[in-house]
């Protein structure tokens, strides 16, 4: 099993696709909590940590996008601009902005290899801020 279907089985969180979901009734676009337990996932000398909050970004983009505190990009503001005015109809062939992570951390791994400790550093792990894009 992947551990995208994990998660959505252990959170309760379906996909839905955006033709089937009103706007007004969902979530803003935001940094969202997702601990993970590493145990089955990384390798199996992996000292620590064993638990961590990797977060993820979810959410509905406003439209249009224009206000900076969405850290939209051009594309998005355009996308989303060409939606608004054009109405629904466009979004068959032009898709809505989406909700992804903006900024992500670096994060320390201590693994055991031949008796050794060695540190890794994975990067672009953890979600810390998100924008539309």
């Amino acid at each position: 099993m992947d551990c995208f279907s994990k998660f959505q089985r252990e959170s309760g969180e379906k996909l839905q696709r955006a033709e089937n979901v009103d706007p007004e009734s969902q979530p803003t676009c935001g940094l969202r909590g997702w601990p993970v337990d590493l145990g089955g996932l990384l390798h199996q000398r992996l000292m620590m940590p064993k638990r961590v909050n990797v977060n993820y970004c979810s959410g509905v983009c406003p439209f249009p996008v224009y206000d900076s505190h969405w850290n939209a990009t051009n594309n998005a503001v355009i996308r989303s601009s060409f939606i608004y005015v054009r109405g629904q109809m466009t979004q068959a062939y032009v898709p809505d902005p989406l909700c992804v992570p903006r900024t992500l951390n670096s994060m320390s791994f201590l693994f055991s290899e031949n008796n050794n400790i060695i540190v890794r550093i994975l990067e672009q792990v953890v979600a810390t801020s998100c924008m539309c894009a």
